[in-house]
């Protein structure tokens, strides 16, 4: 799959992507750094990440939102 990047910044998601995950108008989603390009992470709830069998990404990913948290 694949998107656009539109002039503002933003980036549509495919609509398989969106139904899949579920995610909704005003739904936060970290983009996290991998050796292989960026992983899309939808965020529901912080607790699922930490339930994840990939706690790695989910300590990244909770970082990052702390991260960007402290700079707004």
């Amino acid at each position: 799959m694949k998107s656009k990047l539109l002039k503002n910044g933003m980036i549509n998601l495919p609509v398989k992507i969106i139904k899949e995950f579920d995610i909704k108008v005003g739904d936060e989603v970290s983009f996290i750094k991998s050796d292989e390009g960026f992983l899309l992470i939808p965020i529901k709830n912080p607790l699922d990440l930490i339930m994840s069998d990939e706690m790695d990404i989910a300590k990244r990913a909770i970082e990052d939102l702390k991260t960007d948290h402290l700079q707004e």
